[in-house]
């Protein structure tokens, strides 16, 4: 099993948003989503999610596949199999798609995730999160440097801006 090294960014207070909270009788509410955050983990409900970037070495022998069947990387493999020892959540970011589920059916493709893809892809990470009621996003990475910059750079955005805790893993072997 691989080593880890772990980092843990502070949000900031700046960057705080509000939700719209339907209650019982139509009425509207907004509250802050950093105390929904706090509710959910008073009760219990912390949602983790695992995140690990793509790889370029796919399986090119069929159209769609599961994306953990289209990936051939062990570091994938790796995380998932944490996560399924853990009964935790699991996604993938593509330089291509964004957030995907692992069990998702992709087509081949083969793209690289540049600097210029954050802004297009922040919107889809931030839906993807919310989506998902995830508070705290764990991301196993190797050393961020060179082509995994913009993935990494992508989820630190898209959790500063949510105001979701986000933890590094440094992967190594």
């Amino acid at each position: 099993m691989a080593d880890t090294q772990t980092d843990t960014f502070q949000l900031k207070d700046s960057q705080k948003k509000s939700a719209s909270i339907h209650l019982r009788g139509g009425e509207q509410k907004s509250q802050p989503i950093f105390s929904l955050s706090f509710s959910l983990q008073k009760r219990g409900l912390e949602m983790k999610l695992h995140i690990t970037y793509c790889s370029k070495e796919k399986d090119r022998t069929r159209k769609d596949l599961p994306a953990i069947e289209s990936y051939k990387s062990k570091r994938i493999k790796h995380v998932k199999a944490i996560t399924d020892e853990k009964d935790e959540r699991f996604a993938i970011l593509s330089g291509k798609y964004g957030l995907i589920d692992p069990d998702e059916n992709i087509p081949f493709y083969d793209e690289l995730m540049r600097e210029r893809d954050i802004t297009r892809l922040i919107t889809d990470v931030g839906n993807f999160l919310e989506s998902n009621n995830v508070n705290k996003v764990i991301y196993h990475t190797r050393e961020v440097k060179g082509q995994r910059i913009p993935y990494f750079k992508l989820i630190k955005n898209a959790c500063e801006t949510l105001e979701i805790e986000l933890e590094k893993r440094i992967i190594s072997n």
